[in-house]
């Protein structure tokens, strides 16, 4: 663990720091320093430059003759208060949030609690409070996609325009009845959806003032098939009453994307696929600073590519479940049952398996078609983040 919390604070800009540190009194400053030997060197260098009076500094030195200061204890770890985290997590990355959430328990803690205030804060805005659309969703199996999940993984600096939901074709009237008597939405209009995603059937829009909510149905009973057959991997994540889920963390927490290879070849066409929309979507995305490429070779070494296998090939077989992908579990709900909140990622009965197609890695005249369906879950095998 010292050498996790070390790698991590090392990451920091020194600027952030700079700016963690201003804010924090003697005893915080003090419960950082006694976490990791990194966490000494940054404190004391600061108080010293800062010329600011700190009677533990001389706490804050290796024992004679050592050369090193005693790495963190379990107490010390405790000793820093949840508003000293929460500062710290304020002014990180996403891919320095979850580096720091791995440090310790309460690190986790923290950073699960932070990504639910980060979520409830975009649900708020649709004027909804965000347990009962929680309820809502947990009721018609429906999820939370587009931007907001993005929004909250990324902190991109967007605001959604409206808020988009995904339910199974049998909960199609429920979350209609749900949106209008429950939120005090209206209704102004349904369109069918072509061209863009082989998965969805229909949407509905509803407005109230200048707030939208576009509830988007599937052809099946999972919501979740729909989001992996989406036009790239930005948009394969979801808000489920369980968590925040990301299919592929590592490219969106970098804001970079695979293309879906079913918007891209003849078995595009077979479906119908309005390439004129899809190509709006990619330029709404690379406006946002969203990078897209065919596979992960413009950012990643390659040279140790594990074809069918690695999480970044686009013919892997994938699963909700798999370790390529993240779930970051909200704090527990009171609609959560005990025995399944920490495992389910979309409900108790259904997982997907997808896969983005493409040519084969090795076998570049050999075409893999895109996929997404849906299959039963058994939770005790399931991977937990």
């Amino acid at each position: 663990m010292p050498s996790t919390i070390k790698k991590t604070l090392t990451s920091f800009p020194k600027k952030v720091l700079r700016r963690i540190l201003r804010h924090l009194g003697e005893d915080d400053l003090s419960a950082l320093a006694a976490t990791c030997r990194i966490a000494v060197r940054i404190v004391r260098h600061t108080v010293l430059m800062s010329a600011v009076r700190f009677r533990k500094i001389n706490e804050m030195v290796s024992p004679p003759g050592s050369g090193c200061i005693a790495g963190p204890t379990r107490v010390a770890l405790n000793n820093l208060s949840i508003e000293l985290i929460s500062v710290i997590i304020g002014n990180l990355g996403p891919m320095r949030m979850i580096s720091f959430s791995r440090t310790c328990r309460k690190y986790r803690a923290a950073y699960l609690t932070h990504i639910h205030s980060e979520t409830k804060k975009e649900i708020s805005r649709f004027d909804i409070d965000p347990e009962d659309l929680m309820r809502a969703l947990l009721k018609t199996g429906g999820i939370v996609v587009g931007s907001i999940p993005i929004r909250v993984l990324t902190g991109g600096n967007f605001k959604p325009s409206d808020l988009d939901i995904i339910v199974p074709a049998s909960a199609e009237d429920t979350i209609k009845v749900l949106i209008a008597t429950k939120f005090g939405y209206s209704s102004t209009g349904s369109e069918v959806l072509k061209g863009v995603n082989p998965s969805l059937r229909v949407e509905h829009t509803f407005r109230k003032k200048s707030l939208v909510i576009k509830i988007r149905v599937a052809k099946g009973e999972n919501a979740v098939v729909p989001v992996m057959l989406s036009h790239s991997t930005i948009a394969m994540n979801y808000i489920s009453p369980w968590g925040i889920f990301s299919a592929y963390p590592q490219l969106t927490l970098a804001n970079r994307a695979l293309f879906n290879h079913y918007t891209d070849d003849e078995f595009g066409d077979s479906l119908g696929i309005n390439y004129r929309r899809v190509v709006e979507i990619f330029d709404k995305y690379s406006n946002r600073g969203i990078q897209f490429a065919m596979d992960a070779s413009p950012w990643y070494n390659t040279s140790a590519h594990k074809c069918y296998s690695s999480s970044l090939c686009t013919h892997t077989i994938r699963t909700l479940y798999d370790k390529g992908s993240i779930f970051i579990r909200f704090p527990g709900r009171e609609h959560q049952r005990k025995y399944l909140s920490n495992v389910i990622r979309y409900n108790e009965r259904h997982t997907v398996v997808w896969s983005l197609g493409g040519n084969y890695c090795n076998q570049a005249d050999i075409f893999h078609r895109a996929f997404s369906i849906s299959q039963r879950v058994f939770p005790e095998y399931a991977n937990l983040y």
